[in-house]
C-alpha cells in the first residue's frame, strides 16, 4: 500500500458535528472519501468560535481529536462575545501566531487554507516555502470585500488594507483556488489573476439531516392551519431580514392565515424582535440543532432567504440555507438581485427584488395562491438539484481532481 498523502487543512472555523449547529463540517463529511483515495487529512481549527454550541476540551495549546477518517487539532483560544468584532479580529491574530508553534513534523504535501479568516495564509505560505508543499486556497467569503460591502467598513481602513494585501499575496502564490462561489472566476479576472486555476466546489449536503423527527415539541411553533413561511439561519446584517419583517407588516391585515417564522439567532435578534413585537403574523424560534431543523422545515409551506443589493453578490452566494431548504423539498422564495440565484438555477422556487418589502410580500402571495402540486414540484426540483450535484461524494471527486492536479498526478493510489 502506498504512503498516504498528507493534507493539512487550516480553517479556524472548522468543526465536528457534535460541537456545531451545522457550520464548518465540510471537511469532516468529505474525509471518508478523501481517505479512501489515499489522502490523510488533518484539520487545524480554533477551539472557540461564536458559531459553536459546545466547545472541545483544550488542556494543552494543541489538542488532537481523532475521528475515523481524519484528525482534528484544536488550538486553544481566548473566548469573545459573538457580537464583538474586535474580539473576533484578536482571535484571528491569536490563531495565526499560535500556528507557528504547531509541531508540523515533516510537513504536508498539500496545505489548504479555507477562509474565513484569511490570516492563516501567512502561515501556509511559510509551510509552502519550508516544506515545498502545494498551497490550495479555498474561498468561502471574499475578504476584505465582505466587511467592506456588508459591514460598511472603508476600504481605506488599516485592517482592510492589511487584509487586501494578504488576499493578493494568496492569489499570487496559490497553486490552485477553490471557491464555493460559482462566479468567483469573474472576481479573479477583474483583479488580473488567472481564473483557469480556480474550481467551483459548492457547499455540500448530507442525508444526515433528519426529516422524520416526530417530536411534537419541534412542531408546536407552526400552526398547521396557517400558511407557514420559514427563515432558518443567522440574524445578521447580511441576511436582510428587516425587509421580511416589513413584508409581514404589509400582509398582516389582508392575509391573516399567512404566518412568518424566523429560526436562529444573531446580532440583530433584538432589533428584529422589536420591529415585529406588534405583529401577530411573526414568530421567533431560537437556534436549533441540525437534526431538529429538518423536522421543522418539513412543516413549512415556503422557505425564505434574503440578500442585500450589493456588488459582492455578483460573484454568487453559498448559503447552506439553500441546501437545507432543498433537502427538505420546500419551495424557496429568494429576495435577491443575484444572477443565477440557486432558487431559480434549480427551478426550486421564485426570485424577487432584494430589499423590497412589497416584492417580498407579493412573492409570498404568489406562492400562497399556487395549488399544492405547483409548490410540491418546486420542492422536488430543488431536492433533485441538490442531491444530484452537491452531495459529498460528488464534491470529494472534485477535491481529489484538484489535489491530483497540484501534485502533478492524474490518479492517486491508496
Amino acid at each position: 500500500m502506498n504512503k498516504k498523502i498528507t493534507v493539512l487543512v487550516i480553517n479556524q472555523f472548522a468543526s465536528l458535528p457534535k460541537y456545531s449547529y451545522g457550520a464548518g463540517e465540510r471537511m469532516f463529511h468529505l474525509s471518508e472519501f478523501l481517505y479512501k483515495e489515499g489522502f490523510n487529512v488533518q484539520v487545524v481549527s480554533g477551539a472557540f468560535n461564536h458559531l459553536f454550541k459546545e466547545y472541545p476540551a483544550t488542556p494543552k495549546l494543541f489538542n488532537v481529536e481523532q475521528t475515523k477518517y481524519l484528525d482534528f487539532i484544536w488550538v486553544r483560544l481566548k473566548r469573545y462575545k459573538s457580537n464583538n468584532f474586535i474580539g473576533r479580529v484578536y482571535s484571528w491574530f491569536e490563531f495565526l501566531f499560535k500556528l507557528f508553534l504547531f509541531p508540523i513534523g515533516k510537513g504536508p504535501e498539500i496545505v489548504v487554507v479555507s477562509s474565513m479568516s484569511i490570516m492563516p495564509i501567512i502561515y501556509a505560505l511559510w509551510v509552502k516555502r519550508k516544506y515545498k508543499s502545494k498551497f490550495v486556497l479555498e474561498i468561502r467569503d471574499i475578504w476584505p470585500l465582505t466587511p467592506i460591502e456588508i459591514g460598511g467598513y472603508s476600504k481605506n481602513n488599516p485592517l482592510m488594507i492589511f487584509l487586501r494585501q494578504i488576499e493578493l499575496l494568496a492569489y499570487r502564490n496559490a497553486d490552485h483556488i477553490i471557491s464555493v462561489l460559482p462566479g468567483f472566476r469573474k472576481y479573479l479576472n477583474e483583479n488580473n489573476f488567472d481564473s483557469k486555476l480556480c474550481t467551483w466546489i459548492p457547499n455540500g449536503v448530507s442525508s444526515a439531516i433528519n426529516l422524520s423527527n416526530n417530536d411534537n415539541e419541534l412542531r408546536k411553533f407552526l400552526n398547521e392551519k396557517k400558511f407557514n413561511v420559514l427563515y432558518a439561519g443567522t440574524f445578521g446584517k447580511a441576511n436582510a431580514l428587516e425587509s421580511l419583517i416589513d413584508a409581514a407588516r404589509l400582509l398582516e391585515e389582508e392575509y391573516m392565515d399567512i404566518h412568518i417564522t424566523l429560526i436562529g439567532d444573531g446580532p440583530l435578534e433584538h432589533e428584529l424582535k422589536e420591529m415585529s413585537k406588534e405583529l401577530s403574523n411573526v414568530s421567533f424560534i431560537g437556534k436549533v440543532l441540525k437534526s431538529e431543523l429538518g423536522a421543522i422545515l418539513t412543516e413549512a409551506d415556503v422557505c425564505y432567504i434574503g440578500w442585500h443589493d450589493r456588488r459582492i453578490y455578483n460573484y454568487g452566494v453559498s448559503a447552506n440555507k439553500y441546501n437545507d431548504y432543498m433537502l427538505a423539498k420546500k419551495p424557496i422564495l429568494s429576495s435577491s438581485n443575484i444572477e443565477n440565484d440557486p432558487a431559480t438555477l434549480s427551478n426550486g422556487g421564485i426570485q424577487v427584488m432584494a430589499n423590497d418589502p412589497r416584492a417580498i410580500a407579493a412573492g409570498i402571495v404568489q406562492l400562497y395562491a399556487m395549488n399544492e402540486e405547483e409548490r410540491t414540484q418546486y420542492g422536488l426540483n430543488g431536492y433533485n438539484f441538490v442531491t444530484e450535484s452537491q452531495v459529498y461524494p460528488v464534491l470529494a471527486d472534485k477535491y481529489i481532481t484538484v489535489f491530483n492536479q497540484v501534485l502533478g498526478k492524474y490518479k492517486t493510489n491508496s
